[in-house]
């Protein structure tokens, strides 16, 4: 699990190309278990600024009652979450320094 977001990351970029429908149902499920997952995790650990964004992705990603956007809002939505989640994975593991005051 150390690599999730990670992982996760560079899977909404890849939602990016043009897939099989099939590709981006599974997107949105998975996305919606992976994000309820997270916000679990840091509410727990009483990070609820990340908890409640968290929660409010997995309410766009649920498979239930969807969202309808077109293509390129959901591109623009994949890659800035992609980054998001890379961003977030490197600075929880320290990849990218904090500067000291």
């Amino acid at each position: 699990m150390k690599y999730m977001k990670l992982i996760w990351g560079f899977v909404l970029f890849i939602a990016t190309l043009n897939m099989q429908y099939g590709y981006y149902q599974f997107i949105r499920f998975a996305s919606a278990v992976f994000f309820v997952y997270y916000a679990f995790f840091y509410f727990k650990d009483n990070k609820n600024v990340l908890g409640t964004l968290f929660t409010g992705l997995a309410i766009l990603f649920q498979p239930f009652f969807k969202f309808k956007f077109d293509r390129p809002i959901w591109n623009t939505i994949d890659i800035v979450l992609g980054s998001f989640l890379i961003i977030l994975y490197c600075i929880e593991n320290d990849l990218i320094k904090k500067k000291k005051k």
